[in-house]
């Protein structure tokens, strides 16, 4: 190989010595263009190799050699002689001949060491006397057995629940998207841990991911916000990436994101984790970083290799963490088929009352639904669709004495305009007259105040003009019909 390169710079009319020098800048000038997301990008593609990596070289982290056709089921055998869950891992303090060793124990991160190489470990414990917002974590023994109400089938106990919140480098659930940061939380000797592991570059993914693997072996039920959506199936993502796919995890999965839409959607602006901690959990963050800014931080970090890029990063994951075990506490609460007005903050809005008792009683617990419902029932000043959801509850329960009565305040509400709402209530009530009730002439009242409505409605397309006029000929056919029984029963 030297003698075909002395041969071409003889060929170029460069000098041996001229050669080694014009080698050396022009190394140097390729070493700083190569950039952090072009390294991401050869790992994504597979052509990544351990020890490749020139920013862990020039950060001063050792990178581990690890067997490339190694099996993570062998290690299934060490769990059987780990004691506790956060003895799977080997922990130690970060030496100072690594780069900003100071700076890392003091954000309390250490080493972690496994088969397949290291990766970075945070770890914090929370009491059951603490609190984070309006509930203590100890009230997890209290509610969280409730949260088997997901998935009766198959019961599980306190411990056996996973919590898990992830950092990322970018919003898609792409290729090119690596979390970085996994938070983790688990119930353990009364107490809550919270584990954060940390990647300092692509060569430590797959030892975390091994770590993962070992720790998820303990757990059934997987609790996340948005999890289903964009948590699990990136990470199942990064295991196929790297060849894990023997070790993939099939937890049962609890998404807090869907009751929490189902409760709150239209009472509060926005359904993220930030806002309903803030407007139903009590908690209140102090100069958080936005979740939008972490990817920026991490390339910071990766760029200068100073870990206080990542402080409030940390801090953000792990309120994150505990904002998720908090909104499963004030769930499992709620699933207790119990009266829990002392424990649990009562929803202020109608609309909150109805869509929490509707949800409870799609999850099979209709003690607190009924209290909610009733209270719903009796506010003076609501919305006509709120009622409406109350009412068509009522119906599909057989409670229909209730359900007139709301179907009446709606028809009997007044405006410049009538709503489509107090079309479908007068529909109801005809309906009923007609066919339960078998009291034509209050079918006909209802059917025509039902008309006359659907002719005040406005129409401000083509196709409302033609779904308006198809509504109308509905409703005259129904007028004519009852017109039949009317003059019959005379």
């Amino acid at each position: 190989m030297s003698m075909l390169r002395a041969r071409l710079e003889r060929l170029k009319g460069i000098k041996p010595s001229q050669a080694g020098e014009q080698m050396d800048i022009h190394n140097t000038a390729a070493a700083e263009k190569k950039s952090i997301a072009q390294e991401l990008a050869l790992y994504q593609d597979g052509s990544y190799t351990e020890g490749s990596s020139p920013y862990a070289a020039q950060a001063g982290i050792s990178q581990p050699s690890f067997p490339p056709e190694a099996n993570l089921l062998e290690l299934d055998a060490k769990l059987e002689s780990a004691s506790k869950l956060t003895n799977l891992l080997k922990l130690v303090p970060l030496h100072d001949e690594e780069a900003h060793a100071h700076k890392w124990n003091q954000l309390h991160v250490q080493l972690a060491q496994n088969e397949f190489g290291t990766f970075l470990m945070r770890t914090r414990t929370y009491r059951r006397d603490e609190a984070i917002g309006m509930h203590q974590f100890g009230e997890w023994q209290q509610a969280g057995l409730h949260l088997n109400a997901f998935y009766p089938e198959q019961e599980a106990e306190l411990e056996q629940f996973l919590f898990l919140d992830l950092e990322t480098t970018g919003l898609g659930s792409g290729t090119g998207n690596i979390p970085f940061m996994v938070g983790l939380a688990f119930w353990e000797n009364e107490q809550f841990v919270v584990q954060q592991a940390l990647i300092r570059h692509p060569a430590e993914e797959r030892a975390m991911l091994a770590y993962l693997h070992q720790l998820t072996a303990h757990f059934s039920h997987l609790v996340t916000y948005n999890g289903k959506s964009f948590d699990w199936p990136l990470l199942h993502s990064r295991y196929m990436l790297n060849g894990m796919r023997e070790t993939i995890w099939q937890p049962l999965h609890i998404d807090l994101l869907h009751p929490s839409r189902a409760i709150w959607r239209n009472t509060l602006e926005s359904c993220k984790l930030s806002h309903i901690e803030k407007m139903r959990l009590g908690i209140i963050r102090v100069d958080d970083l936005p979740g939008s800014e972490a990817p920026a931080r991490y390339f910071n970090f990766l760029s200068s290799g100073d870990p206080s890029e990542l402080e409030d990063v940390y801090k953000h994951n792990e309120i994150d963490m505990m904002s998720l075990v908090t909104l499963a506490i004030r769930f499992g609460h709620l699933l207790s088929n119990e009266d829990v007005r002392t424990i649990v903050q009562q929803p202020s809005e109608p609309e909150e009352l109805v869509r929490t008792g509707l949800w409870l009683e799609k999850m099979g617990r209709f003690l607190y639904s009924k209290q909610l419902f009733q209270l719903a029932a009796h506010i003076p000043q609501q919305s006509s669709q709120t009622i409406m959801m109350l009412a068509m509850r009522d119906k599909k329960y057989n409670e229909m004495q209730r359900a007139l009565m709301l179907w009446e305040k709606i028809v009997m509400t007044s405006g410049a305009f009538a709503s489509r709402t107090q079309v479908e209530a007068a529909i109801e009530l005809s309906m009923y007259y007609e066919h339960k009730a078998k009291q034509p002439l209050q079918a006909l009242h209802y059917a025509s105040l039902a008309y006359e409505f659907q002719l005040q409605l406005q129409s401000v397309s083509r196709r409302e003009t033609k779904q308006k006029e198809k509504e109308l000929s509905e409703l005259n056919k129904r007028i004519e019909r009852i017109k039949k029984k009317c003059r019959l029963s005379v």
